[in-house]
C-alpha cells in the first residue's frame, strides 16, 4: 500500500500505556504524567478518571490493563504506588494495593495478574488483597500468558513457567547454531547467514502468544528480530514490541515512525499514515474495525474497512 493513508484526530494527550476493553466500547489509556484517561470508542467522548495520585515525574510510567472479566474494572502498575484498581463506570480509584515497585503486568485466562519487580514476579488474585505468590527471577524484560503457564522475558533467555507449582518446566534456547530466516507470511524457512551476526548478548525485548504459534521479538547488535519460539527461524522486522490484532486468523501488528505493519500466516502489508510522524502504541477495536493510534502528542483513529479486508488479509495467498 504506496500511497499515504489518512488518520482522523480525537484528541491531545502524550502517551505511556493502553488497553481496550473486552466489548471494544472504552479505550483506557495513560500519560507521561500519570494521569489516566477514559476514551468512549462510540462517542470519542473522553475523560479522566479520578485518583488521589499527586502528579510526580515520569520517572515512574504507569502500566495500565484491563480486567478480562467484564468491562469496568481496570489496574494500573507503577514503581512507586505499585498495584491499583479502577472502576471504569464511576471513573473512581477503588482500591489501592501496598505501595510497592513494579513494572508492566498482564492477566491470565482466570484472571490472575503477574506483575514484574526488580527481583522478580508477583501474582495476584483479585478477590485478595494481597499477592499470593512470587516467583524470584532477575532481569526480566517481558511477559506472556500462554493459557496457565507463564512466559517470562529475561536478559539472558525465554522461561517457561508453570505457575502452580511455581518452578520453570522449559527454558528456550536462543542461542542456537544454525538459527534461520523465516517469512512470517507462510511460515517458510530460507538460507540466510543471519546466524554468524548473533552472539550471546542478545536481548528479549517482546513475547506474544497466539493459539497456534509463538513468538519473540530480540534486539541483537542493534538490529531488531522475530522470531518463532521452540524453532531455529528468525527474521528481521521493524519493532521491538508486537501487538495482536486477531487470534484465529492471526494477525499482528508492528510499527516504527509513520509504518505500520500487518503480518498474517499468508500475508504481510505496509501503511504509512501521512499525518503522524511517530507510533508510539495502537488499541484495535474489532467490532467497529477501527485502529486507536498513539503519537507523543496526539491520538488518531484509522478506519480500517475504508482501507483494508482483513479477511483477505489472513487468507490472501503471496
Amino acid at each position: 500500500m504506496n500511497k499515504l493513508q489518512p488518520t482522523i484526530k480525537i484528541l491531545e494527550t502524550t502517551y505511556f500505556s493502553s488497553d481496550i476493553s473486552k466489548n471494544d466500547k472504552f479505550v483506557v489509556f495513560t500519560d507521561s504524567y500519570q494521569n489516566i484517561s477514559i476514551l468512549n470508542t462510540q462517542t470519542l467522548q473522553h475523560h479522566k478518571i479520578i485518583t488521589d495520585t499527586p502528579t510526580i515525574t515520569s520517572y515512574s510510567n504507569t502500566y495500565v490493563k484491563y480486567y478480562p472479566s467484564g468491562n469496568t474494572l481496570c489496574s494500573t502498575t507503577d514503581t512507586h504506588n505499585g498495584l491499583r484498581l479502577y472502576d471504569i463506570s464511576t471513573s473512581k480509584n477503588i482500591f489501592n494495593y501496598k505501595k510497592d515497585t513494579l513494572f508492566t503486568h498482564c492477566y491470565s485466562i482466570n484472571n490472575t495478574l503477574a506483575a514484574t519487580t526488580p527481583s522478580g514476579i508477583k501474582f495476584y488474585d483479585l478477590k485478595y488483597r494481597y499477592s499470593n505468590m512470587f516467583i524470584p527471577i532477575k532481569e526480566v524484560t517481558c511477559i506472556e500468558w500462554k493459557g496457565l503457564y507463564l512466559y517470562v522475558g529475561t536478559d539472558s533467555g525465554i522461561y517457561k513457567y508453570d505457575v502452580r507449582n511455581q518452578q520453570a518446566i522449559e527454558k528456550i534456547d536462543l542461542n542456537e547454531n544454525n538459527i534461520r530466516e523465516f517469512d512470517i507470511s507462510n511460515i517458510k524457512i530460507k538460507n540466510s547467514n543471519i546466524s554468524s551476526n548473533i552472539n550471546t548478548e542478545m536481548k528479549v525485548t517482546d513475547i506474544l502468544s497466539s493459539s497456534s504459534y509463538d513468538f519473540c521479538t530480540l534486539k541483537i547488535n542493534n538490529k531488531k528480530y522475530i522470531k518463532l519460539l521452540n524453532t531455529s527461524i528468525i527474521k528481521e522486522c521493524i519493532s521491538n514490541k508486537m501487538y495482536k490484532i486477531q487470534d484465529i486468523q492471526f494477525i499482528i501488528a508492528m510499527y516504527c515512525n509513520s509504518l505500520l505493519k500487518l503480518y498474517s500466516y499468508t500475508s504481510e502489508l505496509e501503511i504509512k499514515f501521512k499525518d503522524i510522524k511517530s507510533i508510539k502504541g495502537i488499541e484495535y477495536c474489532r467490532s467497529r474495525n477501527f485502529l486507536y493510534i498513539f503519537t507523543d502528542t496526539e491520538m488518531y483513529y484509522y478506519e480500517i474497512d475504508k482501507y483494508i479486508d482483513m479477511k483477505r488479509l489472513a487468507y490472501r495467498d503471496v
